[in-house]
């Protein structure tokens, strides 16, 4: 893995922040990013940064770790984010409690580094398979269209990504979703609703957008007088056109995702992968 994994450690104790700092670190792929010393710093933290994991313990003041998950996983911003316990107290009323709030997974004190990395480890395989699948599979059979297409079609393929919206402040609810599926047809026919707030960057989109639309009607291709360069899209030309703020070219999202997925696809279809389903 290139990219480290990002984790917040939460403990009222300095030196229990600073003992699972020095642990989790001693994993070249594992960065801590913050500590904090109760539930609301970590979630201030959480906002701030928003971790891959977050190490957390349960009795501290001001707010406690439980009520501090609690927090976390109601918020549909943060509520993707791993959270193990770190606790002395492993009876049972306790740990139904925990996993009830959204707790993923506990470590009983003292604290063994081996235990640790692999508890978190095992957090982030299962988080990333979570994230490939959720963020991939809506996209993958759009992609490998547009490849078949491109390959086998007789017109050419215009691909792209359409993810308008308010650039939403940090602490909005909002922030980060993206665009709801199907929102460009308002944009396509000009038809932005009155009764949602928009700018010029909506209706610039909107005017290009019906303007590509309207060309590739009409003569099989969307590029005209005015407009950015939209390529055809292949295999070898594999670029799309972004409508966000502005129209503009770049990468397919998540192409490597997108690949795994097609590799995964490509295995169910062979006579291994129709036994396993079996």
């Amino acid at each position: 893995m290139s990219t480290p994994i990002t984790v917040i450690v939460v403990d009222d104790s300095a030196f229990m922040r600073k003992s699972l700092s020095m642990m989790l670190e001693s994993d070249p792929q594992i960065k801590v990013v913050a500590t904090a010393r109760n539930g609301k710093e970590g979630i201030e933290r959480i906002r701030a940064l928003k971790p891959d994991l977050v190490t957390m313990d349960i009795e501290m003041p001001e707010m406690d770790g439980l009520e501090m998950c609690r927090r976390v996983k109601a918020d549909e911003r943060w509520r993707d984010i791993h959270i193990i316990m770190i606790t002395g107290n492993s009876d049972e009323e306790s740990l139904d409690e925990a996993f009830a709030t959204g707790v993923m997974d506990y470590i009983t004190k003292p604290i063994r580094a081996p235990i640790l990395l692999a508890r978190v480890r095992t957090q982030l395989e299962l988080k990333q398979a979570r994230d490939l699948m959720r963020d991939a599979a809506f996209g993958w059979h759009t992609w490998i269209w547009a490849r078949l297409q491109s390959r086998t079609g007789k017109s050419k393929v215009f691909y792209y990504y359409f993810d308008q919206h308010p650039d939403y402040p940090a602490d909005s609810p909002q922030a980060g979703r993206g665009s709801p599926h199907g929102q460009e047809v308002a944009y396509v026919f000009q038809h932005l609703n009155p009764n949602q707030k928009s700018d010029k960057s909506d209706e610039a989109i909107s005017e290009a957008m019906a303007t590509y639309w309207t060309n590739f009607a009409k003569f099989g291709d969307p590029n005209g007088a005015g407009l950015p360069k939209w390529p055809a899209f292949s295999d070898s030309t594999s670029v799309l056109m972004y409508f966000a703020q502005t129209p503009h070219t770049g990468p397919v999202p998540s192409a490597d995702a997108l690949k795994v997925m097609d590799q995964y696809f490509a295995w169910r279809r062979t006579p291994e992968g129709e036994a396993f389903v079996k």
